[in-house]
């Protein structure tokens, strides 16, 4: 890591994660009340920062090119590990990285499978040079002689959607139904296919058009209902990634973890803060009885507990609202939940083994691989920050422990607050 920490009398017991896209900034531009916020964060010289930091995002693309718009948004040194993208957990999934794994995507997948540290990765273009009879949707490939190759015990990392769907899907199919060996006619589908590894379940995304566009989300669909088309079986996922799964929460904890102790903090990290987007209306209901249809027709999520008062908390999507608001919120409250049953079978042993972990009713494709070489696990909660266009839960919980960390004393701390609050709702 880069970014040169200085270690303080003061260390402090969690970490921050943050969305990009809609919470620190749109496109190109960052949000003043973002830069503002950041100096809280930062030494008083407000060049390095004092809190393990990490940014949290269903995009995959160039690492460098994000990290260096970062840096230059907040006057502050980002290093690459602190941008966690949705194939950044496959870091650590170690079992792979020999193996010959297939990278579904758009540009540059070989040279991001390589960065992931994959060591025998191939593309959609080797499959069709291999094998250019499967793939007739090409006519080019009509006029080829069928040239023979081995992808036996081979695995499906699909990054991203790609650019041709319909043969994407098409050899895609053939490699899942035949474990590899697209030249060979199963007389029946395999009882397990070959290993598939998801990353960004997301459905749409938001471009310049007025509508949502289809996002990688939108592909997988179509992959497994055609999967249970030809086969009549569900497509089993190995693994899923990016928000909201667990294993990305659980690889940004570890990212935290890892900050601090290069950062020189000895003090574990106890409690997680996520900063995402939230685009929806917000009701508080005391008896939600009494709101029968209303209840039906919301999305309701217990990220927020007000059970001494009775409350609920109701969110309905604004009409307009971005890509998938709910990953951030969902993924917080999927964590939170993993935590606390974790807990539960570890007998409040905060670090837990391995043994736990497993005992913990997670589904095994939102779980990380045992294998995979993390520090311990220690979080005892994650609470979701939401920003949007119609509530705002802001630093409130964790500004009293930045106090001290920005040297800004506490009525003055209070009136930037509520400042940056008041320019934040609007």
């Amino acid at each position: 890591m880069r970014v040169k920490f200085r270690p303080t009398s003061f260390q402090p017991g969690f970490g921050l994660l943050f969305d990009i896209d809609g919470v620190l900034g749109r496109g190109a531009n960052v949000f003043p009340q973002a830069q503002e916020a950041f100096k809280l964060l930062c030494d008083p010289d407000g060049t390095e920062l004092r809190v393990p930091v990490a940014f949290v995002t269903n995009a995959c693309g160039n690492t460098l090119s994000k990290v260096e718009r970062l840096s230059r948004w907040f006057n502050v040194e980002i290093d690459p590990e602190q941008l966690i993208q949705a194939p950044s957990p496959l870091t650590v999934f170690k079992e792979y990285h020999k193996k010959r794994v297939l990278v579904i995507g758009q540009e540059n997948v070989l040279e991001i499978a390589h960065e992931l540290g994959f060591l025998n990765a191939v593309c959609l273009d080797d499959v069709r040079a291999a094998y250019p009879l499967l793939d007739m949707v090409d006519h080019a490939n009509r006029r080829r002689m069928l040239v023979i190759a081995v992808f036996f015990h081979l695995a499906i990392i699909l990054l991203g959607e790609p650019t041709r769907w319909e043969s994407n899907l098409q050899l895609l199919i053939d490699l899942l139904m035949t474990n590899g060996k697209p030249d060979h006619v199963p007389t029946d589908p395999p009882e397990e296919h070959i290993p598939v590894i998801a990353c960004n379940m997301d459905l749409v995304y938001m471009d310049q058009a007025a509508l949502p566009r289809f996002g990688h989300g939108a592909f997988l669909a179509c992959l497994q209902a055609l999967y249970r088309q030809f086969t009549g079986r569900k497509l089993q996922y190995t693994s899923l990634l990016g928000k909201p799964s667990e294993i990305t929460f659980r690889f940004a904890e570890h990212t935290l973890a890892l900050m601090a102790k290069r950062m020189g903090y000895k003090r574990t990290i106890d409690r997680l803060y996520f900063f995402g987007l939230l685009n929806y209306h917000v009701f508080l209901i005391f008896n939600p009885k009494h709101y029968g249809r209303f209840v039906e027709s919301a999305e309701i999520f217990s990220l927020l507990w007000f059970d001494t008062l009775h409350l609920h908390l109701f969110f309905l999507p604004c009409p307009n609202s971005s890509d998938n608001p709910d990953v951030d919120i969902l993924g917080s409250n999927l964590y939170n939940n993993f935590l606390r049953r974790f807990r539960h079978f570890s007998g409040g042993d905060k670090f837990g083994n391995d043994e736990h972990v497993q005992r913990v009713s997670v589904s095994q494709s939102r779980t990380m691989p045992p294998q995979a070489d993390l520090l311990p696990q220690t979080a005892r909660g994650i609470d979701g920050e939401l920003l949007g266009l119609k509530l705002l839960i802001s630093l409130k919980d964790c500004f009293s422990e930045m106090r001290s960390l920005s040297g800004v004393s506490s009525p003055d701390c209070d009136a930037r607050q509520q400042e940056l609050l008041n320019q934040s709702s609007h």
